[in-house]
Order: C-alpha cells, then structure tokens, then sequence
C-alpha cells in the first residue's frame, strides 16, 4: 500500500468517525454525563469529608442564616468570597444533612462543566473534538474528586467555562448580550476563587487581539464591564474593610515576593511521575502540600500537555497541521496561567498545584482538537492514550485514596490543652461513608505517642505505648471504649508547635470480621493558644 493510499484510508476513517459522532453526537454526550454523574456520585457518597470542607466550607455555609432576630448574611467566607458557601447552603436546604446533601451542587456544576467544555471543544474542531473532551474531564481523576466535594473548585471551572463560552460566542457573532453574558459569569469565577482574575485578564488580552483598538468603541464592552465591575464590588468593599478575618487581597498577592521558578506546578499534569523525577532531576524531594486531593495520572497529562504543545508547534509550521478557530486562546490560557504560577516566587515555601487547575479546561479542548483533526497514526495514539489513562483512572479512584477515605475518625477535641502534667477529657468520633458500613463495630486496640521533639520526624515505628508510660487513663483495649483521658505532656524547650501526638487505634468489624484498622491522631500543642476551625459534624452531635 503506497503512502498516498494509506493517507486517502486514513482520511476516510476519519470522515467515518466524524459522521457517526455527528450522526449520534446528543446520544454519546449524554450517556458520557451519566457515566460522569455515576462516577461523581460513588465518590460524594463513599468518601468521608476532608479539611476543606468540614472546617471551611459547610460551616461557613451553615453559618448563614435568613432568620430577622439573627441574620448572617457573609460577603466573605475566612478564606474566600462567599458564593460558593451560599450555594453549599442552598442544595443543603433539600438534604438530610448527609454527605450528599452539602456536595450534590457541586456534582451539579461538574457535570454542567463536561457540557460546557464539550461544547468549547465542538467549535473548536467538530463533533469528535467535543465528544472527546467530555470523555477526558469524565474519567479524570482531578475533575471527578473537585466536582464531588462541597468546595469551590467545581463551580469555579463552571463560571470561568461558560465566561468563555460566551466570550467566544461574542467574538464570532458579534451579539452584544453574549459578551455581556461572559462578563456576569467572569465575575461570578472570580467570587469563587480569586484565582478567576487570570482568566479574566487572558479574555481581555484575547478580546484586544481579535479586536483590537475597535473593542473600546463599542457600547458592549462598557456595559460588560460595568456589569461584571458591580458584581464583584461588594466583595472588593468587604476587602477593604479595616479589621477583615482571614485571607483577603492583599494577603493572596502579598506572597508574590518577586520573579522565580517553581516547577511544582507540573504535578497537576502527573504527580506521580514529578514525585520520580523531582530528586532525580533537582537533587531533593517533592513536597506535596495538595496531597489530600486527587491529581491526574500522568497518562492523562502526557496527553493533554501533549496535545497543547502540538498546537503550540503548529503556529510557527514545526509540525503539520492546522491551527483550529480560537485554539490560539486556549493556548493563551493553558501557558498564561502555568507560565504565571511557575514563573513567580513565593513569600513561604508553600505551593498548591491545583491552583493551575483551570488548564484543564483548555487542555481537555485542545486534546480534543488533536484526536479530531490529527492523522491517523497520531489518532490513534492519542486515543491509546486516552484509553489507558481512563482505565488507570477508573483504578485509581476505586484502589487508592490519598486522604479521601471512607471513614476517618477525629479526636474531640482536637487539639489536647491543659495545665502540662494534668489529663484531658477526650472522645473519640467517627465520620463514615454513607454506603459502607450500615452498623459498624469498633474495639479500641491499642494507644500510643510520639513525642516528636526526640524524633528527626514522626516515625510509627518509634511510637511508645501510652498504657506502659501510664499516660492515658479509664481506657478500656478490646472493647468499643471512646472516652479517655490523656496525659498533657509539654517540654520544657521545644522547636515544634505539637509537642506530643497520641495514636489511637481502633479496629474496624463488620458482622464480627475484622476488616480495616482506624487510626486517630490527637495533638499535645506546645502553645496552648494554637487552635483551628471546629469541624462542623462534631458540633453538631453535641
């Protein structure tokens, strides 16, 4: 078969696969959004609630009240603007107070999110290209743990995807309420997460190129703005307010220090393969500070970041192909945001990766683009790719956890103060999934210490037994005991703020088979003043 045969069956099969997604392309998208809606809600309804949304989140959220005699009515969460806690509190408002009832909205903004992008993706390259792009944030590890978590990540994605949308929408038919429209849902990313003001001001580089000078001469871009500028005003007035709690605007840019490069950020594309070759490549050891949340697997990130740089090379002829309508702003953003948050360094060596999180949206389009308009050979590598990356997925979310779990237990309270010397009254409480373990059975194995000033870093290994030390008392090992007292144990020079952690131990029984070990944490701090937000649900059983 000649070279040219080859490339006329290559085309064909590709025209095949166009017509049958154009052909059944509704069909396709919607059982992909169940899949996607199946997969969100195994999650919400199996893993127990993490930092983020049981000290922040859902209490700021059930901290709002309409009633007249006590109103609270929050601009601002500590951390955040405080749309997001006013959604978590609408969808509580129809739930029973389970762990569904405060992430469901958020499941509801994933999902809206694979649409959005799927149909980003459409315009950009046809019907393959939109189809493709919803399979690839369906299966991410990622988008799935963000969107069925009550935190503000999924709704952030969803404002900043349909501002895009409708921007792009505006740019190719020039209707005034599409850009107007952007404008709102700009606004509405940048309440909630902060980190919506870069896209905000890739739209405005975008908008200056395809238009240029002309955009200031029409009467949209002013009532846009206007608009979008009066939504986000009541948050810019609470920042400026003497006295504000929390994280505000000038604390998030005070920790830009100046110019650097922080290569942790590629972790978003495959923390995995960056833990390997960090010592390899720079001499020291990765350190994960988003580690309670799920990153994709390098399987996916080859192929997103792959697909951007093969767009990338197309600019300039490199490679073969063709440039797609508005792929060029994708790439503006998938680089405008990494490039940013590589290139900057921080007041404190502290390094969230999902802060360059809103690159998988362009990256998922632009991947999509590929598996479209590509050769044959390039196809079909990529959706190799894409379907192994899916099943390691699918293994990843069922098979491992990072810190989502099915049940976490939690000392009460949580933090053990007191005159050094002296016994803490504490209780010992568990969050369990809402599926696994209708009537659980806990027996009290065994309590220990690590009093982590004589140790180089926390080692199980070394943890000493709290009953030998007779450091805990009234514990009873074997039975369902969880109410003790223990030791308050601070030294008298210390370089650590917890200056001694007890682990407790309990094992897990279902229909008298042992099935899993809990193990609890409670801190001894050094300064008895060091606290941290409640956790709600503990609250809540009082």
């Amino acid at each position: 078969m000649d070279r040219a045969q080859s490339a006329e069956e290559g085309s064909a099969s590709g025209r095949g696969l166009a017509a049958f997604c154009a052909r059944y392309y509704i069909a396709l998208l919607l059982g992909l959004l169940a899949l996607a809606l199946a997969l969100r809600l195994w999650l919400a309804l199996n893993a127990a609630y993490i930092w983020d949304e049981e000290r922040d989140w859902i209490p700021e959220a059930l901290a709002i009240s309409l009633d007249p005699s006590d109103p609270h009515l929050p601009l601002r969460t500590e951390m955040h603007g405080a749309l997001v806690a006013w959604l978590i509190r609408l969808g509580s408002l129809i739930g029973d107070g389970s762990h569904l009832a405060y992430r469901w909205t958020s499941i509801l903004a994933g999902i809206g999110t694979i649409a959005v992008t799927a149909a980003l993706a459409r315009r950009l390259a046809g019907p393959v290209a939109g189809l493709a792009a919803a399979a690839l944030l369906c299966f991410n590890e990622y988008h799935v743990s963000m969107s069925a978590l009550a935190i503000q990540i999924s709704w952030y994605m969803l404002f900043s995807a349909l501002a895009i949308l409708f921007f792009l929408d505006y740019l190719d038919r020039r209707a005034g309420w599409r850009l107007v429209l952007a404008a709102v849902f700009a606004a509405l990313s940048f309440l909630s997460y902060e980190i919506g003001g870069l896209t905000i001001l890739i739209l405005a580089i975008y908008a200056l190129i395809r238009l240029g000078p002309g955009l200031f001469g029409r009467r949209e871009f002013y009532l846009a703005a206007a608009l979008g500028l009066a939504i986000i005003l009541p948050d810019m007035l609470a920042n400026l307010k003497s006295g504000t709690a929390g994280e505000s605007y000038d604390s998030l840019l005070g920790r830009i220090v100046g110019i650097g490069f922080n290569p942790q950020y590629a972790a978003f594309l495959g923390r995995d393969l960056l833990e390997y070759l960090y010592p390899l490549l720079l001499g020291r050891s990765f350190v994960d500070y988003g580690g309670t949340y799920k990153a994709m697997n390098p399987l996916m990130g080859i192929l997103l970041g792959g697909s951007v740089l093969y767009c990338l090379l197309t600019i300039p002829g490199w490679v073969r192909g063709r440039m797609p309508r508005h792929a060029l702003f994708h790439l503006l953003l998938f680089f405008g945001v990494f490039g940013f948050f590589t290139l900057i360094e921080t007041q404190e060596n502290y390094t969230l990766w999902f802060w360059v999180g809103i690159i998988l949206l362009p990256g998922a389009v632009l991947a999509g683009g590929v598996i479209a308009l590509a050769g044959t050979y390039l196809r079909a590598g990529a959706i190799g790719i894409a379907v192994i990356g899916a099943v390691i997925s699918l293994l990843s979310l069922t098979l491992t956890n990072y810190d989502f779990q099915k049940i976490r237990g939690h000392p009460k309270p949580d933090l053990l103060t007191g005159p050094p010397g002296s016994m803490a009254e504490m209780e010992v409480l568990f969050d369990l999934c809402d599926l696994c373990y209708p009537a659980p059975e806990f027996r009290l194995v065994d309590i220990g210490y690590v009093d982590r000033d004589l140790l180089p870093e926390e080692d199980v290994n070394l943890i000493q037994s709290s009953i030998e030390a007779n450091a805990v008392q009234d514990a009873v090992l074997g039975t369902d005991d969880r109410h003790f007292r223990l030791f308050i144990y601070t030294p008298q020079v210390s370089t650590r703020t917890i200056s001694r952690t007890y682990v407790i131990r309990y094992a897990l029984y279902r229909q008298g088979n042992p099935v899993d070990v809990i193990q609890v944490d409670a801190a001894v701090p050094l300064d008895q003043a060091v606290g941290w937000p409640p956790i709600f649900w503990m609250q809540r059983q009082e």
